[in-house]
């Protein structure tokens, strides 16, 4: 049988909001919905943040490649995922006012949720909030969809916060696609047996060797790291996602990072990583 959302209804919102679902900053953030509330089909995924450490709960493919794409941001402060938009009181009213049937199950109301609730700072050092959506564009023409959005907005609007829709379109197919690949490795202790001397010796090498020239196979860097230091196979190309997604070696991160092309890199010296 397929899998059912769980009740989010009644008595179940009020629970949920005492024990802190919605709430929080930070590492402390409890998003509304996690993947076990939601039916699913393979598209859920749970991306431990690198922010925090906390673990983001996303519901689609989409939302799960935005993320990766905010990760990379050094302006957005925090991600809250799956936000809620409370009191619900406040939902029914806007859709009252608008002729819009609020969104419910099984006839009761439900408390609806932006994808994301971000914390961008501002040039100028202060802070500002966003919320955006994660949307097909396919399903942006659906009076239903545009119902709801409209509720979302007004919502919004309200708190003088910025409410916008990202589609597929404008999440960058090579960026997302690169931070997942460099995801696992920006934290040092997950690069475990590889020991922080490791690290240094390897960046020390890296550092340099890419100051000689331009273009590099990746491939070919670490493999004649490994040699050259007497690494196990392996290990220069850990290190060197490592240093990729702690921006210590530097990319184009809109452009597909491959082992087996050239591509141009550059390198500060650092003491730390």
């Amino acid at each position: 049988m397929p899998s059912r959302r769980k009740d989010l209804t009644g008595k179940a919102i009020e629970r949920r909001i005492a024990a802190g679902f919605g709430q929080g900053e930070g590492a402390s953030y409890k998003p509304w919905l996690r993947i076990s509330d939601v039916p699913s089909k393979g598209t859920c995924t749970i991306i431990t943040g690198w922010r925090h450490g906390r673990e983001h709960h996303l519901l689609s493919r989409n939302e799960r490649n935005y993320f990766y794409c905010l990760e990379w941001q050094d302006d957005v402060e925090e991600v809250r995922e799956q936000f809620p938009l409370l009191p619900l009181q406040r939902t029914l009213e806007i859709a009252a006012s608008l002729g819009f049937k609020h969104p419910s199950d099984r006839g009761k109301p439900i408390v609806m949720t932006t994808d994301f609730f971000l914390k961008v700072r501002e040039r100028d050092g202060s802070f500002c909030y966003l919320a955006r959506t994660v949307k097909p564009s396919i399903e942006l023409k659906k009076p239903r969809v545009q119902e709801k959005f409209e509720i979302e907005r007004q919502y919004f609007s309200e708190k003088k916060i910025e409410w916008g829709v990202i589609t597929p379109e404008q999440i960058p197919d090579a960026m997302w696609r690169n931070i997942d690949w460099l995801h696992e490795c920006r934290d040092v202790r997950k690069l475990l047996p590889i020991l922080q001397k490791q690290v240094d010796e390897v960046r020390q090498w890296l550092f340099h060797a890419i100051n000689r020239g331009q273009a590099f196979r990746l491939q070919d860097l670490a493999t004649s790291s490994d040699h050259a230091l007497g690494c196990n196979r392996g290990t220069s190309l850990k290190i060197i996602r490592h240093l990729i997604a702690n921006k210590q070696i530097h990319v184009d991160i809109t452009d597909r990072l491959r082992t087996d092309i050239p591509l141009t890199l550059s390198m500060e010296h650092h003491t730390h990583a």
